[in-house]
């Protein structure tokens, strides 16, 4: 191989080389990855609880005001019939 097309090898072998060492993850990049990613799947399950306690209080006034309603309603029909 003539010495210019050598040194032409050399040279993207070498540019190739460093691009591909300076796109690899260090073990700290990993390590703030994994807290940032741990931080944000807490912050997502906080508020989905959140969201959770919020339908399940409005479910249950809900019940509430339906079953009240449900038993003055039987009330009032019972005092109907036996007033009658």
């Amino acid at each position: 191989m003539p010495e210019t097309q050598a040194e032409a090898v050399a040279t993207l072998l070498r540019e190739a080389h460093e691009t591909t060492l300076g796109t690899l993850a260090t073990k700290t990049d990993l390590t703030e990855a994994k807290a940032e990613i741990l931080l944000a799947i807490k912050v997502d399950l906080a508020e989905t609880k959140a969201d959770i306690l919020k339908w399940m209080i409005g479910m249950i006034g809900g019940a509430v005001v339906v079953n009240a309603m449900t038993m003055i309603g039987a009330m009032l029909a019972l005092i109907r019939l036996v007033g009658h």
